[in-house]
């Protein structure tokens, strides 16, 4: 599994937790002793109150772990809740409610009109806009990519009039414009039109300013998501529409303080900040430059920890994993809103276990040495890699939704441990790497954009939970 771009190559794979479900490579050898995942503990039991007080950890730990050709470097902050009493939680899947879903809409635009179409149909006002940017892109390649040499604008110049040519055969087939149904509410998704889920929202003037989409969940509300995307931006700040402020060239590196302050300000727009807080931030998006801002649930003062895997993995059949549910926020770098997506709602149901016993912070240290020497993402290592290094850099203690092995359909919040962080392949030169080395011949290499985990703990009773599993 080759890698290629830059000296950090970050991907975010938010959505790779929206596909059948895998195994991680985090497994042990048969020789070798290793806590698996029971699934069933005293997680259940009602009666075991035993912590007291806050719990006690360190505020950093550091430690390296040697394995051959790979390096366990613990170099985290350690995170842990300010509460006192942890407990077991069950969760059931929620549909949206469509009210809320027509309140963030007239939140963002008041005098919104809301259309039913099929957005996959491409017409020529989107043609028209696409021939705009390759147009855009070929005046401006001095400004744009002052790093090219006559030769490379050259190709590049190529490449963007192939481009262009595409474009403009592509407008002569498209339509003026969608068949479209306006509706007073989501909720009319569902009854007049059911095979389509998309919609665009229209102003006054009958300008597009946005569309969203609706999963159609009913055969299985853990798939239930709304995305909405902005033909421009949304800015927080003056709360309304805006153009798109993109990302220039060269990149900047964003303000977290400026993106949360935009996300939890949008947030707040569309009624959800009293549901939902901010987790994480995470950058280097697919989609585009920018940094997205990760909101869960807190139960009872405990945030969700919002983790994919960062372990390679082997398809499984037939399993549909209930990911994590979250709101994300998408800000460029004008710090304003280019897309929202809600994911996997859920409620919750009886409280199982109101303050659980957790292990001890000498205990989860032991174990994380012991299960994470198992943890080797892409192994064997990729071509000319001499050495790799696994940093761990956040140590997290939150509530995660598994399933239960009597019901697999019924699922829990239960307080676990995760490990987050990075690799850092060395190789011998430059030109035995499709990476862009730094002065050190390393290559410095975030997957999933600060979100990924190489370890998951139950802090119950130290099991090794499968993320991809969910269990």
């Amino acid at each position: 599994m080759k890698k290629k771009q830059s000296i950090i190559y970050t991907i975010v794979a938010l959505c790779c937790l929206t596909t059948a479900s895998t195994l991680a490579a985090c497994q042990p050898t048969p020789s070798e002793e290793i806590v698996v995942n029971k699934r069933e503990t005293d997680l259940y039991s009602e009666s075991e109150l035993t912590n007291v007080g806050a719990y006690d950890a360190p505020t950093t730990w550091s430690e390296q772990i040697e394995n051959g050709v790979i390096t366990y470097q613990i170099q985290a902050d350690v995170q842990v809740p300010t509460v006192t009493e942890y407990p077991v939680i069950e969760v059931t899947p929620k549909y949206f409610d469509f009210n809320s879903l027509d309140q963030i809409i007239k939140s963002i635009l008041p005098s919104a009109k809301i259309k039913v179409e099929d957005t996959t149909i491409v017409t020529k006002r989107d043609v028209q806009q696409e021939i705009d940017v390759i147009l855009a892109s070929i005046n401006n390649v001095d400004k744009n990519h002052p790093e090219l040499s006559e030769e490379e604008k050259e190709a590049y110049l190529q490449d963007r009039q192939t481009d262009l040519d595409t474009a403009q055969e592509k407008y002569k087939q498209a339509p003026e414009d969608l068949t479209s149904l306006e509706i007073q509410s989501v909720a009319e998704m569902q009854d007049q039109m059911p095979y389509i889920r998309t919609a665009a929202v229209y102003d006054q003037e009958g300008q597009k300013q946005f569309a969203f989409s609706l999963r159609d969940a009913h055969d299985d509300l853990r798939l239930a998501t709304f995305n909405l995307y902005m033909t421009g931006a949304y800015d927080p700040e003056t709360k309304g529409l805006t153009e798109f402020t993109g990302m220039p060239f060269p990149r900047i590196t964003l303000d977290d303080v400026r993106i949360e302050k935009a996300a939890n300000d949008f947030l707040s727009q569309i009624g959800l900040n009293k549901t939902y807080f901010l987790n994480s931030i995470s950058s280097g998006l697919w989609f585009h430059d920018g940094a997205i801002a990760i909101f869960t649930k807190d139960y009872a003062g405990i945030p969700t920890t919002y983790a994919v895997s960062n372990n390679e993995s082997k398809a499984t059949e037939n399993t549909i994993v209930w990911p994590p549910e979250a709101i994300l926020i998408y800000i460029d770098s004008g710090y304003h809103v280019r897309r929202m997506d809600w994911r996997y709602p859920s409620t919750v149901g009886a409280t199982i276990n109101e303050n659980i016993s957790l292990l001890s912070f000498d205990e989860i240290q032991q174990l994380i040495k012991t299960n994470l020497t198992f943890c080797q993402p892409d192994f064997p290592l990729w071509d000319n890699v001499i050495h790799r290094t696994i940093v761990i850099d956040r140590i997290v203690l939150g509530m995660m939704r598994v399933s239960k092995i009597q019901a697999p359909d019924q699922y829990t919040m239960i307080p676990v441990w995760d490990c987050f962080g990075h690799f850092i392949d060395h190789y011998e030169s430059q030109d035995k790497s499709e990476y862009v080395l730094n002065e050190n011949s390393d290559a410095i290499i975030d997957e999933n954009g600060g979100i990924g985990s190489f370890l998951t703990i139950n802090a119950i009773d130290g099991s090794v939970i499968d993320r991809k599993l969910g269990y």
